[in-house]
């Protein structure tokens, strides 16, 4: 996964993945989850890897107002076009 650098060998881009965090899933259950994807689609590594973090409801109590929050991340999958490129 690269986060804010890309990789030096050359690539071809597959699609793009996103994770949502969900009720008693991990960050790292969540990253798990986005490279599977990758390797489902036949990606060899995702860029441009970035967090989100977006209202998902919100509940009035009086005066108070609590706000839901879902995490999700998204990325590039890539394919590298030599495969000796892969780690």
């Amino acid at each position: 996964m690269y986060g804010e650098s890309a990789p030096q060998c050359p690539y071809d881009e597959v699609g793009t993945v996103t994770a949502s965090k969900r009720a008693f899933v991990t960050d790292d259950q969540l990253t798990e989850a986005l490279r599977q994807r990758a390797r489902e689609m036949g990606g060899d590594a995702i860029i441009n890897v970035g967090g989100a973090r977006e209202v998902s409801g919100a509940v009035v109590s009086g005066n108070v107002v609590e706000v839901a929050h879902r995490t999700s991340l998204s990325g590039t999958v890539i394919r590298f076009r030599d495969p000796s490129c892969m780690r």
